[in-house]
């Protein structure tokens, strides 16, 4: 997961700090070079990308501490009740999906 939030981190500067250090094609004023331009513009960033990185995180945290000490909820009983398999049934195809974009896009995706 962390190459994939350190290339929406690239993706969220280059956006954000393009058009402040004077890249931005197209523009026909001069563009705001000064340091505090590009001060605001890495405050943007670091407010825009801070809060979906500490959420993944704390995500990754929890996955390590289960796995280091082996503790697992008990969630399903082994084996699974009937009604814990129907709910398993219906329940693993609609997250499976859900789990796998949050993986691999986070919390808050940014698009080139």
């Amino acid at each position: 997961m962390g190459i994939n939030y350190a290339v929406q981190d690239a993706v969220a500067a280059a956006r954000v700090l393009v058009p402040a250090l004077g890249g931005g094609a197209g523009k026909a004023a001069v563009p705001d070079t000064s340091d505090d331009a590009v001060d605001r513009a890495c405050a943007a960033v670091q407010a825009r990308r801070e809060r979906p990185t500490a959420l993944m995180q704390r995500i990754q945290r929890a996955g390590h501490r289960v796995i280091a000490t082996g503790r697992v909820g008990r969630l399903v009983d082994n084996p699974p009740t009937r009604m814990q398999r129907a709910v398993l049934r219906t329940a693993l195809p609609v997250l499976k999906p859900l789990l796998a974009r949050l993986v691999g896009y986070g919390f808050r995706p940014e698009r080139l």
